[in-house]
C-alpha cells in the first residue's frame, strides 16, 4: 500500500493511524459495556480469545481487542499472537486477564470460553523447524493446551473449547511482517502435524475440540476457494460453516471434527 502524502504539514498516514486507534478504542468500549450487560443478565454464551481467525470465524473482521459477534458470543482479539508464544510465557496479555477476571465476577450462568491460536504458527514459522527425520516438535501446543484449559477454568469459565485454526492456502499472500514461510506441502505437514496434537491433546485435558478442517480443506488449493475472500480467513460462508459447528459442539458437549489425514 502506497504511503500516504504529507499535505501542507498533515502527515496523512499518521493521522489514519489514529483515527484507526480511536476507532478500535471505542468499538472495544462499547463492547465491554455489552458483554458486561450480557453477563450479568445471563445472556452471555460465549468468550473466544485468540488471533484474527478467533474474530472472522464470529464476524466480520476488525482490528479491535474486544468485539461483540452476536448472539451472546464476544471476541478478545489478542492481534497475532502465536500458540507458541502463549506456551512459552504461560499467559494472555494483561488486558486479557484483567477482562475474563472482571467476566468471571460479572457472570451469572454457564459461559463457555473458546481458544483459538496456531494459523501464524504454521504460516510464518514452523517450516524453518522442521525435524532432520521429517517429523514436527510441537511439543508446544499440549503446554498451550494445557495453560489455556487452566486459565479458563481458574476463572470458572465451561466448558473450555479449543478451535483449530484454518488450513494453510497453497497461494496464501505474506502479510505485511508475517511472510509467509515454506512452500504449500511443508505447511501443510506442519498443519497435520499440530492439528494431530490438538486433537488428541484437547481430550487430554477434558476440553472440546472445534475442528472445521473437512468442512474448509481442498487437497489442491488448501482452504476452499469458496470459503476465503484472502486466501487466508474465512468469509461469511466460512464462517457459517464454522458456526454451525460450534453449535452442534456446545448441543452434544462431544468433540466434533477429527485428525483424518489431508488428503
Amino acid at each position: 500500500m502506497p504511503a500516504l502524502p504529507t499535505i501542507m504539514g498533515f502527515d496523512l498516514a499518521r493521522a489514519a493511524h489514529w483515527t484507526r486507534r480511536t476507532r478500535d478504542f471505542l468499538i472495544s468500549v462499547v463492547a465491554v459495556l455489552a458483554m458486561a450487560g450480557a453477563l450479568v443478565s445471563g445472556r452471555a454464551r460465549e468468550i473466544w480469545i485468540g488471533d484474527s481467525h478467533a474474530v472472522c470465524f464470529n464476524r466480520g473482521f476488525r482490528t479491535a481487542n474486544v468485539l461483540r459477534a452476536g448472539r451472546g458470543v464476544f471476541v478478545l482479539h489478542i492481534g497475532s499472537r502465536l500458540m507458541y508464544s502463549v506456551a512459552r510465557d504461560g499467559t494472555y496479555p494483561r488486558w486479557v486477564r484483567r477482562l475474563t477476571a472482571l467476566a468471571s465476577r460479572l457472570r451469572r450462568g454457564t459461559v463457555a470460553m473458546a481458544f483459538c491460536l496456531g494459523e501464524i504458527d504454521v504460516r510464518c514459522h514452523l517450516a524453518k523447524h522442521q525435524c532432520d527425520d521429517g517429523t514436527w516438535d510441537v511439543a508446544f501446543a499440549r503446554r498451550y493446551l494445557e495453560q489455556s484449559a487452566a486459565f479458563a477454568r481458574a476463572h470458572g469459565f465451561a466448558p473450555v473449547l479449543f478451535v483449530v485454526p484454518p488450513p494453510p492456502c497453497r497461494d496464501q499472500p505474506s502479510l505485511g511482517d508475517l511472510p509467509v514461510v515454506g512452500d504449500f506441502a511443508t505447511r501443510a505437514s506442519a498443519f497435520a502435524a499440530l492439528r494431530a496434537v490438538l486433537a488428541v491433546g484437547a481430550g487430554d485435558v477434558r476440553a472440546g475440540l472445534v475442528d472445521a478442517t473437512d468442512l474448509l480443506w481442498d487437497p489442491i488449493t488448501g482452504i476452499r476457494p469458496d470459503l476465503t475472500d484472502d486466501h487466508c480467513h474465512v468469509n461469511a460462508a466460512g464462517r457459517r460453516a464454522v458456526r454451525d459447528l460450534v453449535a452442534q459442539q456446545r448441543a452434544t458437549r462431544a468433540p466434533h471434527g477429527c485428525a483424518s489425514p489431508l488428503v
